[in-house]
């Protein structure tokens, strides 16, 4: 603190990010194109999607007995894979029917893969926008290893937006709007 002495108080703001305005967004482009994702849900259930009216997309699972869970993959082009300036993933996800845990997850091209909680509350039924923070994500351990132990923005080739469910359920999920945000 030079001349200021020493500190007497440090302290430090905290606000959920999806409240803050980024100061720089990069639009997921191909997120917006129903061909570019893939279905991707447990052995034993039922999944597909379809365009949604609000230009998003559509998803939904019909889950069984099997561990309930459905992560639909989108592969990043070489012009939407984010630099290191990039602090994380906004987007938008509704929950029409159905609750459980929405979550993102980064998969680097080592085939490591990064989750994050997104926050979507279930009981609300309307679009709710929420950021994924590269640095709140953890490895996760169904995913081979990761040799340097961090998620590299560079290195993310993949993204998996989706949902741990309840068994025997129906879940209904509308994304869009996907888009790298700097902060």
């Amino acid at each position: 603190f030079g001349e200021a002495g020493r500190p007497v108080l440090a302290f430090r703001l905290v606000c959920p990010a999806d409240k803050l305005k980024p100061a720089e967004t990069r639009p997921v482009k191909s997120a917006a194109a129903l061909e570019k994702w893939e279905d991707n849900i447990v052995g034993g259930a039922k999944m597909s999607h379809r365009a949604a009216a609000d230009g998003g997309l559509q998803f939904d699972m019909q889950f069984a007995e099997t561990d309930p869970w459905s992560y639909p993959k989108l592969g990043l082009g070489p012009d939407e894979i984010p630099d290191e300036s990039i602090d994380g993933l906004a987007l938008t996800v509704q929950l029409l029917e159905g609750e459980g845990i929405c979550r993102v997850q980064f998969v680097q091209d080592n085939g490591s893969a990064y989750l994050t909680d997104l926050g979507v509350r279930p009981e609300v039924r309307t679009p709710q926008r929420v950021v994924a923070l590269f640095q709140r994500s953890a490895w996760g351990s169904h995913s081979k290893p990761d040799p340097d132990g961090k998620l590299q923005p560079r290195n993310i080739r993949t993204l998996l937006v989706g949902i741990n469910s309840k068994r025997n359920s129906t879940v209904k999920m509308v994304i869009r709007d996907l888009e790298w945000v700097r902060f």
